[in-house]
């Protein structure tokens, strides 16, 4: 809810008890600043701020309009600088209120003596109590916890590709995406097996996160309905081209083995098209192919 659509009733000497309160006026508010550290770099215990981390304050409605009950909390939003700071602007009363922040669980980067560590920093922010109008708040440096992320998977990557209008002069023939198509993942890791699958993008790519470690792991693909622009014939020595219908295949001849956290690139592998003489030129194919 925008605090300028927040209109409480309240009375004083200053306020005219006929009209409501509209806390989103400056005279009616609070300013609340604070700055949020981290070590990525253990060996040298330096800080440095950490940018794009949402800060979250909440003031209790019942808190800014005693007769206000159960109503829920204001609550306003923003994110960190590049330098880790913040500035966020809370309604307030003469009697003061209590602002509760939080913010966002952040994955980023520590570095080790070992190398770079995935993981997750968290942040805790005591509540401001007794806030006043006015008042500008600075809230001393807090510095991130860092958790270390354990991957339990490794991520195997590539992307298929087809030709899909070899009508044209081979020096100009281009090979393009076809997305949807079903990349499935077999292995062992362990003593468990196990079988991934993932879909193609718009641009080809698939992505598959198995479980790792595991060695052997062998990739299929699900043939695709799709069509192929050929030529069908001449007229006087001009090629006459049509759309086949038919479908693509694909193999993946490697055998990846895997380690934990591991990302294995794959490349790009072409598609074979076959056509399908059960059905006509320009006849329909499978919606998405």
């Amino acid at each position: 809810m925008a605090l300028g659509a927040i209109l409480l009733s309240a009375s004083c000497a200053k306020e005219d008890p006929a009209k409501a309160v509209d806390f989103s006026a400056p005279e009616k508010q609070a300013t609340i600043q604070g700055k949020l550290l981290v070590n990525s770099d253990v060996s040298q215990q330096s800080y440095a701020g950490l940018s794009g981390v949402t800060v979250i304050a909440t003031v209790p409605y019942s808190s800014l309009n005693s007769s206000v009950q159960n109503a829920g909390s204001f609550s306003a939003s923003t994110e960190t600088n590049s330098d880790g700071d913040f500035t966020l602007q809370v309604p307030a009363t003469a009697a003061g209120v209590t602002v509760t922040l939080t913010v966002s669980e952040t994955q980023s980067k520590q570095k080790l003596p070992t190398g770079d560590v995935d993981g997750i920093w968290s942040f805790s922010i005591p509540n401001q109590t007794n806030v006043k109008p006015g008042q500008t708040l600075i809230i001393p440096a807090i510095t991130g916890s860092f958790e270390a992320s354990v991957p339990e998977k490794a991520t195997i990557q590539g992307r298929l590709l087809v030709n899909a209008n070899v009508a044209l002069p081979s020096d100009n023939q281009t090979y393009s995406a076809l997305s949807g198509i079903i990349v499935t993942a077999t292995g062992q890791s362990g003593a468990e097996d196990f079988s991934v699958s993932g879909a193609t993008n718009a641009s080809g790519d698939f992505i598959l996160k198995v479980p790792a470690p595991a060695s052997y792991v062998t990739l299929t693909v699900a043939d695709k309905e799709g069509t192929q622009t050929q030529v069908m014939g001449y007229n006087n020595g001009t090629p006459i081209t049509g759309a086949v219908s038919g479908s693509w295949s694909f193999t993946i001849n490697v055998t990846p083995s895997v380690v934990t956290g591991q990302t294995v690139k794959l490349g790009s592998f072409v598609g074979t098209f076959a056509k399908d003489d059960s059905k006509k030129v320009g006849d329909p194919v499978n919606a998405g192919s």
